[in-house]
């Protein structure tokens, strides 16, 4: 058990967003429950990390300030990734402004610098992904 990280490339013309999370009575289609994919092979590991709590904490501020999501709820979801957030991860990371985090199985909380060439190397591959004209989702499971 632990924190387990993904994140997945989708061509976006197969992303049917159909299943989403409620937050404050409202449906977002941005955080989902499943993805709901047409087309055969669509669906690719992009990248992986493994208790790195202070990146996942990262995606769980913003899947709270943009979407209303409580930290406590994100987890084994789909969150989707754009351009903005790959930046502020890139921002932060050159920065060093990323902030450990804890949690039930989250790991050390000094992981930071430990993937630091990881989390530049996942930006890099993204957006040649988003180029290529996929969509991209992180996916927590803890």
């Amino acid at each position: 058990m632990g924190l387990d990280m993904s994140v997945y490339k989708v061509l976006d013309s197969d992303v049917i967003e159909s299943f989403g999370a409620y937050a404050d009575g409202k449906m977002y289609t941005t955080v989902l429950n499943a993805l709901d994919l047409t087309g055969e092979n669509t669906f690719f590991e992009l990248f992986y990390w493994r208790k790195h709590n202070a990146l996942h904490g990262l995606f769980a501020d913003y899947a709270f300030n943009n979407f209303g999501i409580d930290t406590e709820d994100f987890n084994v979801c789909y969150m989707r990734i754009d351009s903005e957030l790959l930046n502020e991860i890139e921002k932060q990371v050159l920065n060093d402004e990323l902030v450990p985090r804890s949690g039930f199985f989250w790991g050390n909380a000094d992981m930071v610098n430990v993937y630091r060439e990881d989390d530049l190397e996942f930006v890099r591959k993204a957006r040649e992904a988003i180029e290529q004209g996929y969509a991209l989702y992180y996916h927590p499971w803890w």
